[in-house]
């Protein structure tokens, strides 16, 4: 992990390692310090603080005595392992080879893989996206809609404001990773906080599938807690590949690649299953099924399969808070992540205990605008090409109610609905999952070289009339013409994800390009929280529609007019677009015009005096301390890392929401390109 120097009051990581070494020696002189020109010698069993430092150096370090973790090499020995293991068709080949050419060429990634990192790591990867995200989200997806509706028979509003409340964990997803990098439990960063996630999550499931008189508080608090149990390993996993990019960078695709390809086979495995076995088991048979899920991460995390150096007893584990207080100048926003955090807590454990609907519409407006205002502020102070994209990512969410739970409850238990049945709901899932490899698709192809402002203005006009399809089906208007329910909505559900994965992956992209240098990893993790965030806020202005035209399970008269209100309200975001979104496209670079007139000097510098001058006098100012200080530079944690997207109809637990979800960490690797990931 890569860490830079200096923060905006001059103090430096370095200073900070130097000052707990001099301690340690004063105290105990026999010791010798743990970092030696300002780095930590890594252990060969994990990845440390330094080691790309190392690596970039040459350095190399004894074979590992752990089973399953190979060696820690330098960058030249990953490059010359990786080439020998790239699967390419010969000149002369034959029939047979190119029919075999892919499930060699899989063979190949996978021994290149556990070559470099071990075939635990390797397989604790899969197991978090495939089995834990993969197929543990849709089976909670569906088994928490019956439940509300069947076991707790609840409202649609109240449904809506229980699923906006247990999605929590998501959105203080950074949260998380600043646990797991200042707070060591016995010495370990990374697989504590997977065990105890696991073993949350298996209490969490065992305890809703045997419980028999279960009430509204219970239950919220433990999908809550198997939602943490999702959402925390997906971090820590993060934080886990980020290092290992970086140590071996040639790696990082075959790493999101991997990551997404776990996640989209446990995703196809999950959908196409999960609609038999909520028929057959019922809600709390799906809960107990779901427990093995958890209880994967938390076998394998116990047995070490997360290489990690444990961090001696000392000065360097009782001052990792204070020397992560002092990275880089960082703390404005860890500040700025705990109140996001704060908000999201006092939204949800505030909406569900207000019955009047126009106090909890106040509420939620007012808090949307206080963190608005205190978004752009902070942020404006660290770099003013990101505060305005910040704002626009909440608010894009935020303005657009979310009644998904009202449109469950109408597709399987309204009089003269539908009448949809758990099977077929699985079918729909697995549509909107091949939609969005479809969307990725024709965005590469056909979009990546558009306008950001016109690839967003274009999705959510679509967005308008992919809502007016619902329309149309709540009206019964497709009866009228001949066209069955299940066919009208297998169209819909083809075209709703497909939109959204239009609008997914530039705003990754875009949130990777403003992130400024030094703070790219804490920033990107904060853009997916407010993301997630501003999806919630957008749930309890859903829940607060519901009841302003008394749609319940008795009466859904009111229904279409909500869907107009819902659907109409797209067009808001699009009124923000010139405002908060660069004029530029994916393939361009944003700079800020002091960077602009740093760009010019360097192009100019072979031309004369003044050009070099130029770029002197920029290069003088954003250097010095005041302006560090004004700006909020900071350091940064990791490198660069994807976030992945679980899209669906409508944002909420499980499948139906851009659940940036984040993550921690990073930008998109193969998103920028092709698509890490995700989003």
């Amino acid at each position: 992990m890569a860490l830079n120097p200096t923060g905006d009051n001059g103090f430096s990581l370095q200073d900070a390692h130097f000052e707990v070494d001099k301690l340690d020696t004063q105290l105990h002189p026999s010791h010798r310090p743990h970092h030696q020109g300002g780095y930590a010698q890594p252990s060969p069993a994990g990845i440390a603080v330094g080691e790309s430092e190392a690596f970039a150096n040459g350095t190399e370090w004894p074979a590992s005595p752990i089973p399953g973790v190979p060696p820690v090499r330098t960058r030249e020995e990953y490059s010359v392992r990786y080439k020998e293991r790239v699967h390419r068709l010969e000149a002369n080949a034959s029939l047979w080879d190119y029919l075999l050419f892919v499930p060699h060429a899989m063979y190949m990634f996978m021994n290149r893989l556990c070559d470099a990192f071990g075939f635990k790591f390797i397989g604790l990867l899969m197991c978090v996206y495939g089995l834990s995200q993969g197929l543990g989200e849709n089976y909670m997806s569906m088994s928490t809609d019956y439940y509300l509706k069947d076991v707790l028979k609840l409202e649609p509003a109240s449904a809506q404001a229980f699923k906006s409340l247990t999605h929590l964990p998501w959105n203080i997803k950074p949260i998380y990773g600043l646990m797991s990098d200042t707070l060591p439990i016995m010495g370990f960063k990374r697989s504590p906080y997977i065990i105890l996630a696991g073993g949350l999550g298996v209490t969490a499931w065992l305890t809703l599938a045997l419980l028999r008189r279960p009430s509204f508080n219970l239950s919220a608090f433990l999908i809550l807690l198997a939602n943490y149990s999702i959402a925390s390993p997906d971090v820590i996993i993060d934080a886990a590949i980020t290092e290992r990019s970086q140590l071996a960078p040639m790696y990082a695709s075959d790493l999101q690649s991997l990551s997404w390809g776990s996640h989209s086979l446990g995703g196809i495995l999950g959908c196409s299953t999960v609609g038999q076995a909520q028929a057959h088991l019922h809600s709390r048979g799906v809960f107990a099924l779901t427990s093995l899920t958890s209880l994967s991460i938390l076998i394998l995390a116990s047995l070490r399969w997360l290489p990690e150096k444990q961090i001696p007893r000392g000065p360097e584990r009782s001052n990792a808070c204070r020397l992560a207080w002092h990275k880089g100048g960082q703390r404005s926003l860890y500040l700025l992540a705990f109140f996001v955090a704060l908000c999201a807590v006092f939204l949800a454990t505030t909406i569900n205990h207000i019955e009047n609907r126009l106090t909890g519409g106040y509420i939620t407006i007012a808090v949307a605008v206080i963190v608005t205002a205190v978004v752009y502020t902070t942020l404006g102070r660290i770099s003013p090409k990101i505060a305005r994209p910040a704002i626009y990512f909440f608010l894009r969410e935020a303005l657009q109610p979310n009644i998904a739970e009202a449109m469950f409850y109408w597709y399987t238990s309204a009089e003269g609905g539908p009448g949809f049945k758990p099977q077929f709901l699985g079918i729909l899932n697995c549509i909107a999952s091949v939609s969005m490899i479809v969307g990725i698709s024709l965005y590469n192809r056909y979009m990546s070289t558009w306008k950001y402002r016109t690839i967003f203005i274009a999705s959510q006009f679509l967005m308008v009339g992919a809502g007016m399809l619902d329309w149309v089906l709540v009206k019964r208007l497709n009866l009228r013409v001949g066209i069955s329910d299940k066919a009208f909505v297998l169209g819909d559900e083809a075209l709703v994800p497909l939109l959204r994965r239009f609008a997914a992956i530039p705003f990754f992209v875009l949130a990777a390009k403003v992130c400024p240098a030094r703070c790219e990893a804490t920033l990107f993790a904060l853009l997916m929280a407010l993301s997630n965030f501003g999806g919630d806020v957008g749930s309890y202005m859903g829940v607060g529609l519901l009841k302003a035209f008394s749609v319940s399970r008795a009466d859904y008269s009111r229904l279409p007019q909500v869907v107009l209100v819902k659907t109409f309200c797209r067009f808001i975001p699009v009124m923000l677009i010139p405002f908060l979104i660069p004029d530029a496209s994916p393939a361009d670079e944003i700079l800020t015009e002091k960077e602009k007139l740093l760009k010019e000097g360097e192009d100019e510098e072979g031309d004369g005096e003044d050009g070099v001058e130029m770029g002197r006098v920029v290069m003088e100012e954003e250097s010095s301390p005041a302006r560090r200080r004004q700006k909020g530079s900071s350091g940064s944690e990791r490198g660069l890392m994807g976030q992945r997207l679980e899209g669906g109809r409508e944002n909420g637990v499980g499948g139906g929401e851009v659940r940036p979800e984040l993550g921690h960490l990073g930008t998109p690797l193969a998103m920028a390109g092709g698509e890490k990931d995700s989003l």
